[in-house]
C-alpha cells in the first residue's frame, strides 16, 4: 500500500525504508522485480534495508556503520551539489497543465456520476442567474418606457415673467425673440388683472347680483395655440387685428356659466364698464374662469396689469428652454426675467434610474445568496456520500489540497452551467415578456456579464465550505466507515 501511494504521484525519486523487513523470499522477491522496473524506467530507487540480497540488486552499495560511511561502490568521485533555482524542462513546465485538465475532467466525470443532485444545482443556479438577468433587462425596457413616458409627458407650459421692478410690461420684440428658440411650439402674451381690479358683468354698471371671481386676462392670438386652447384660427387671429380685436371677447367654460352665459352667441359681457362682444366660449384650462381680450384692449381699460409670456415646448425640451429663455431676452442681464413651470426631468430620470437599480441589486443579493446556500447544501450532501473515496484517494497519495481543488471545480462546473441556461432563459423571458406587452425588449450586456458572473461567483462561493470539510477527512476513518 505504502508504495503504491507513493506511485500515484509519478516520482522521479522514490525514498524506501526497510521494504523487505516483514515479507518472505516470494513475495521479497516481487519488490526486486517491481524496483528493478522502476529504475529501468528512469526512477532513482534510494532503499535502506539490512537484506544483503536486496542490496545486492543495487547499481550502487553505500555501507554505514555507527553513522559513518564505511564504504561505497560507485566509481565516481565526490561532487558537489550546489542547491538554487535550476531550468526546469519543459515536459516539467506543462506538469501543472495536465494537472489542471485531469482535475476538471475528474470533476465533470464526478459530476456526471450523479446527474440528478448535479442537474438539481444547476437549475438551481440557472432559476437565479434567469431571474436576475430578467430582472435587469426588464427593468431596463420599463425605465426605457419610463423615460419615453416622461419625455412625452413633458410638454410643459412654461410662464415668463419680469422679476426687475423697474420693468413692467416686456419689449415688443419678446414674443419673436422666444418663438425663435429651437424647441418652441407657440408663445403668446398674457396680460393678468386681479378680479377686484377688473370688475366683469353682464351689465355697464355693477349691481349687487354680478357674479365674483370671474377675471379678465388680455391675450395674443398666440396665447391660444400656446395653451392649447381649441379654438377657430381665424377667430385667434381677430385679437391681433387693429381695430376689431379691441372689442371682442372669449369666455373660458366657467367664466360663461358664471356668467349666465350659454353658447355665447349675441353676449356682451363687460369690463370696468366697456363692453365686449363674445365671439365663442371655449375650455381655456388655466384660463376657464376668465373672460379673454386682447393686449390692445387691455391696454385701452389702462389699469394695473402683470405681464407673463406664456410658452408651450416640444416634449422633453421643457427645462433646456427654460435656461435659454433669459438669455435670448438679455443675454447681460438674464435675471431680469425668471421662468417657472419647467420639469426637472434630468432629476426624475436619474431618481427612476436609482431606483430599478436598487431593485436589480437587492434581487442579485437574494438570489445570490439562495443559490450559495442551494449548492452547498447539496455538495456536503454529496461529501457524506464520498466519504470511502476522498478517504482511499487520501490513502493512495492524493494531497489534501488537491482533494479541496476538485470541490471548488465542481463548484465552478455548477455556476457556470447554471449561468449560461439562465442568462438564455432570462433573455427569453424578456423577449416574451416584451412581445406580450406590445413594447421593443431593450437588453442590458453589463447586466447579464453581472448574471454569469453571479452565477459562477456563487457556485465558487457555495464549494469552499464543502471543500474545507473534504479536506479535514481522515482516511483510516473514512475507509474504516
Amino acid at each position: 500500500m505504502a508504495i503504491a501511494r507513493a506511485l500515484v504521484g509519478k516520482p522521479q525519486v522514490l525514498f524506501l525504508d526497510e521494504p523487505t523487513g516483514n515479507l518472505d523470499e516470494s513475495n521479497a522477491r516481487h519488490i526486486f522485480d517491481l524496483l528493478s522496473e522502476l529504475n529501468a524506467s528512469g526512477v532513482t530507487i534510494v532503499v535502506v534495508t539490512h537484506d544483503a540480497a536486496l542490496a545486492a540488486e543495487a547499481s550502487r552499495q553505500i555501507t554505514v556503520a555507527e553513522g559513518t560511511v564505511v564504504s561505497d561502490t560507485s566509481s565516481l568521485p565526490p561532487q558537489t551539489i550546489e542547491f538554487g533555482r535550476t531550468e526546469i524542462p519543459s515536459a516539467t513546465k506543462r506538469r501543472w497543465l495536465r494537472a489542471a485538465i485531469d482535475d476538471v475532467c475528474e470533476a465533470a466525470w464526478s459530476l456526471w456520476d450523479n446527474p440528478g443532485r448535479s442537474l438539481v444545482a444547476i437549475l438551481t443556479t440557472a432559476i437565479a442567474v434567469a431571474g436576475l438577468s430578467a430582472t435587469v433587462n426588464l427593468s431596463l425596457s420599463a425605465s426605457n418606457q419610463v423615460d419615453s413616458l416622461i419625455s412625452d409627458a413633458a410638454s410643459s407650459n412654461l410662464r415668463v415673467a419680469l422679476t426687475d421692478p423697474r420693468m413692467d410690461t416686456f419689449s415688443d420684440d419678446s414674443l419673436l425673440t422666444i418663438s425663435a428658440i429651437d424647441g418652441v411650439v407657440a408663445a403668446g402674451r398674457a396680460d393678468l388683472y386681479a378680479p377686484a381690479d377688473a370688475r366683469v358683468g353682464r351689465y355697464a354698471a355693477a349691481l349687487p347680483g354680478d357674479p365674483g371671481g370671474v377675471g379678465a386676462v388680455g391675450i395674443s392670438g398666440g396665447t391660444f395655440a400656446t395653451l392649447d386652447i381649441h379654438i377657430a384660427e381665424n377667430v385667434a387671429s381677430l385679437f391681433d387685428a387693429p381695430i376689431i380685436g379691441e372689442r371682442i371677447a372669449v369666455l373660458g367654460e366657467e367664466a360663461a356659466d358664471s356668467l349666465g352665459i350659454i353658447d355665447g352667441v349675441e353676449a356682451v359681457v363687460f369690463v370696468t364698464g366697456v363692453p365686449f362682444d363674445v365671439i365663442a366660449v371655449v375650455n381655456a384650462a388655466s384660463l376657464n374662469s376668465d373672460v379673454m381680450i386682447s393686449n390692445q384692449a387691455a391696454a385701452n381699460l389702462g389699469l394695473q396689469t402683470r405681464q407673463e409670456i406664456i410658452v408651450r415646448t416640444k416634449p422633453g425640451h421643457s427645462s433646456a428652454i427654460a435656461d435659454a429663455i433669459p438669455i435670448s431676452l438679455d443675454a447681460v442681464s438674464p435675471g431680469r426675467y425668471s421662468v417657472a413651470g419647467a420639469a426637472n426631468l434630468a432629476q426624475l430620470r436619474s431618481s427612476v434610474a436609482t431606483s430599478f437599480n436598487v431593485l436589480t441589486l437587492v434581487v442579485a443579493a437574494v438570489l445570490l445568496a439562495a443559490t450559495i446556500g442551494t449548492i452547498a447544501a447539496m455538495m456536503s450532501s454529496n461529501i457524506r456520500q464520498r466519504h470511502g473515496e476522498i478517504g482511499i484517494r487520501m490513502a493512495t497519495g492524493t494531497h489534501r489540497s488537491r482533494i479541496g481543488a476538485l470541490f471548488m471545480i465542481e463548484g465552478f462546473v455548477i455556476g457556470l452551467s447554471g449561468a449560461v441556461v439562465g442568462t438564455i432563459a432570462g433573455i427569453t423571458i424578456v423577449i416574451l415578456a416584451s412581445a406580450f406587452q406590445g413594447n421593443a425588449p431593450f437588453f442590458d450586456f453589463l447586466g447579464m456579464l453581472l448574471a454569469l458572473a453571479v452565477g459562477v461567483v456563487g457556485g465558487v462561493v457555495a464549494a469552499i465550505l464543502p471543500s474545507w470539510r473534504a479536506t479535514r477527512i481522515e482516511p483510516a476513518e473514512a475507509i474504516r466507515s
